[in-house]
Protein backbone atom coordinates (compact mmCIF):
# COMPACT_ATOMS: atom_id res chain seq x y z
CA UNK A 1 0.00 0.00 0.00
CA UNK A 2 1.22 3.46 -0.91
CA UNK A 3 1.81 5.83 2.01
CA UNK A 4 2.63 8.97 0.01
CA UNK A 5 -0.19 10.51 -2.05
CA UNK A 6 0.82 13.70 -3.87
CA UNK A 7 -2.77 14.85 -4.41
CA UNK A 8 -3.24 15.01 -0.64
CA UNK A 9 -0.33 17.46 -0.32
CA UNK A 10 -0.34 19.44 -3.57
CA UNK A 11 -3.54 20.90 -5.01
CA UNK A 12 -3.90 20.18 -8.71
CA UNK A 13 -6.59 22.79 -9.24
CA UNK A 14 -7.11 26.30 -8.07
CA UNK A 15 -9.76 28.97 -8.19
CA UNK A 16 -9.16 32.59 -9.15
CA UNK A 17 -11.89 35.19 -8.61
CA UNK A 18 -11.54 38.84 -9.62
CA UNK A 19 -14.18 40.95 -7.92
CA UNK A 20 -15.14 44.44 -8.99
CA UNK A 21 -16.60 46.25 -6.02
CA UNK A 22 -18.68 49.42 -6.08
CA UNK A 23 -18.92 51.11 -2.74
CA UNK A 24 -21.58 53.77 -2.68
CA UNK A 25 -22.80 55.91 0.15
CA UNK A 26 -21.09 56.25 3.44
CA UNK A 27 -22.02 55.91 7.03
CA UNK A 28 -20.42 57.75 9.91
CA UNK A 29 -17.05 56.22 10.81
CA UNK A 30 -17.70 53.60 8.14
CA UNK A 31 -15.00 51.78 6.26
CA UNK A 32 -15.41 53.76 3.02
CA UNK A 33 -16.75 56.96 4.59
CA UNK A 34 -13.53 58.89 4.02
CA UNK A 35 -13.80 58.46 0.23
CA UNK A 36 -17.03 60.38 -0.27
CA UNK A 37 -19.31 59.17 -3.06
CA UNK A 38 -19.18 56.17 -5.36
CA UNK A 39 -15.87 54.38 -5.75
CA UNK A 40 -14.84 51.27 -7.72
CA UNK A 41 -12.35 48.75 -6.38
CA UNK A 42 -10.86 45.37 -7.28
CA UNK A 43 -10.22 42.42 -4.99
CA UNK A 44 -8.58 39.16 -6.11
CA UNK A 45 -9.29 35.89 -4.35
CA UNK A 46 -7.15 32.80 -4.92
CA UNK A 47 -8.63 29.66 -3.41
CA UNK A 48 -10.94 31.87 -1.29
CA UNK A 49 -8.05 33.94 0.11
CA UNK A 50 -7.81 37.68 -0.60
CA UNK A 51 -4.45 38.51 -2.18
CA UNK A 52 -2.24 41.44 -1.18
CA UNK A 53 -2.39 43.92 -4.08
CA UNK A 54 -0.15 46.60 -2.55
CA UNK A 55 2.84 45.54 -4.67
CA UNK A 56 0.67 45.66 -7.81
CA UNK A 57 -1.30 48.86 -7.23
CA UNK A 58 0.96 50.68 -4.79
CA UNK A 59 0.42 51.05 -1.06
CA UNK A 60 -1.30 54.41 -1.46
CA UNK A 61 -3.96 52.86 -3.72
CA UNK A 62 -5.00 49.95 -1.51
CA UNK A 63 -7.25 49.48 1.51
CA UNK A 64 -7.85 46.69 4.05
CA UNK A 65 -4.27 45.53 4.47
CA UNK A 66 -3.65 45.84 0.74
CA UNK A 67 -6.36 43.42 -0.38
CA UNK A 68 -8.64 46.02 -2.01
CA UNK A 69 -7.24 48.22 -4.80
CA UNK A 70 -8.75 51.27 -6.47
CA UNK A 71 -9.91 50.28 -9.96
CA UNK A 72 -7.98 52.97 -11.93
CA UNK A 73 -4.72 51.99 -10.21
CA UNK A 74 -5.36 48.30 -10.90
CA UNK A 75 -6.10 48.93 -14.59
CA UNK A 76 -2.94 51.02 -14.94
CA UNK A 77 -0.88 48.23 -13.35
CA UNK A 78 -2.45 45.66 -15.69
CA UNK A 79 -1.59 47.80 -18.73
CA UNK A 80 2.06 47.82 -17.64
CA UNK A 81 2.03 44.07 -16.98
CA UNK A 82 0.43 43.38 -20.36
CA UNK A 83 3.03 45.50 -22.17
CA UNK A 84 5.87 43.70 -20.38
CA UNK A 85 4.40 40.25 -21.07
CA UNK A 86 3.83 41.12 -24.75
CA UNK A 87 7.50 42.06 -25.15
CA UNK A 88 8.67 38.89 -23.40
CA UNK A 89 6.42 36.67 -25.53
CA UNK A 90 7.66 38.44 -28.68
CA UNK A 91 11.24 37.53 -27.74
CA UNK A 92 10.16 33.88 -27.80
CA UNK A 93 8.56 34.22 -31.22
CA UNK A 94 4.96 34.60 -30.08
CA UNK A 95 2.88 37.48 -31.37
CA UNK A 96 -0.44 38.85 -30.26
CA UNK A 97 -3.34 39.44 -32.57
CA UNK A 98 -6.05 41.90 -31.68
Amino acid sequence: MRTFVASKLVPFTGRLVVERLRCSGSYENGFFSFLGGDSDYVRILVNDRAMDLSSVCGKGETLTSGTVCRLPAFLKAMEKATATATKEFAQCGFTTSH
